[in-house]
């Protein structure tokens, strides 16, 4: 089903919104129009690209560990708030494995 919206936040900051969002699963993907406060964050987010590029999983997974210690955060006025599970702790609701490359995001839901 593709329509639903989130706003993505790091902290206070709103760094940009998934839209037309729809399962693919075990994915969930949509497209990303970022705010301009995204800027702020851009090189973090292409950094997890070049480690997965890269196929360095274990540095890439500690570098998304970083990105949601700062607060990364999805909210839906349908699905509510969704935030990440960080390192083995699985989180019902959350989500692991986010992903912004380009103008698509996407992360599995968990």
């Amino acid at each position: 089903m593709k329509g639903n919206n989130y706003s993505i936040y790091i902290g206070d900051d709103l760094i940009g919104f998934a839209k037309d969002v729809g399962d693919d699963m075990p994915w969930t993907r949509g497209r990303f129009e970022p705010t301009p406060l995204f800027d702020k964050y851009r090189e973090l987010f292409e950094l997890e690209n070049r480690l997965a590029d890269a196929k360095k999983w274990s540095e890439r997974e500690k570098h998304l560990d970083a990105i949601y210690s700062l607060g990364l955060r999805l909210e839906s006025p349908t699905r509510g708030v969704f935030t990440p599970c960080l390192g083995t702790k699985i989180v019902r609701g959350g989500f692991a494995l986010f992903h912004i490359r380009g103008d698509q995001v996407s992360w599995r839901p968990t």
